[in-house]
């Protein structure tokens, strides 16, 4: 039977674990099509990760590139700017965060630097690959952030935007390269 809700049972790729092999049925049929040509293609040099072999290296990454990420923000955010935030944007601050708001944003971005950033220098066996597109991937996420509230934001100070880029970068070639040590530190 095919259509919109068929699922092929036949395994698409041989060597992947087996809850990879079929495309979930839950997913709509554009996305169940791009899964499959993602799990056919080898046209990309970094395959998505998780679904690999080297699982624990992309677990072992992710979490030290989540802890770098969040022991240095929460160090940034809880107390070395919390007057630069006052100051300049606190008329749009609320009074207490959005938790659930934040906890998805750094489970993505995470990810993103995973993806773009620590498995591209695992693949090239090159911290100071991490490092460099750690920097790359937090400069334009922030850079977007911070222009896109210059673009629709009343009053969004240059000296916010300035700060946050550069903290951004830092940070995320931090995390990056945190997340690529640790996984190197792990045995084939």
């Amino acid at each position: 039977m095919r259509g919109h809700g068929a699922v092929s049972a036949k395994p698409l790729r041989r060597g992947l674990p087996s809850p990879v092999r079929t495309c979930p049925a839950w997913l709509p049929a554009m996305a169940r099509q791009l899964f499959r040509q993602r799990l056919k293609s080898d046209l990309l040099p970094v395959h998505w990760g998780f679904f690999e072999p080297h699982m624990k290296k992309n677990v072992l990454a992710y979490l030290a590139c989540a802890l770098a990420i969040l022991l240095l923000d929460g160090l940034w955010l809880g107390v070395l700017a919390v007057d630069l935030y006052r100051t300049g944007i606190g008329h749009l601050m609320m009074d207490k965060p959005n938790f659930a708001a934040a906890a998805a944003f750094y489970v993505f971005y995470i990810t993103g630097t995973l993806i773009f950033a620590i498995r591209p220098a695992l693949a090239a066996n090159n911290w100071t690959l991490a490092l460099r597109s750690g920097a790359l991937f937090g400069f334009f996420c922030y850079m977007t952030y911070e222009f896109t509230n210059m673009a629709t934001l009343r009053d969004w100070p240059m000296n916010v935007v300035l700060i946050d880029l550069a903290w951004g970068t830092f940070i995320t070639a931090v995390g990056a390269t945190a997340g690529y040590a640790a996984a190197k530190s792990m045995r084939d």
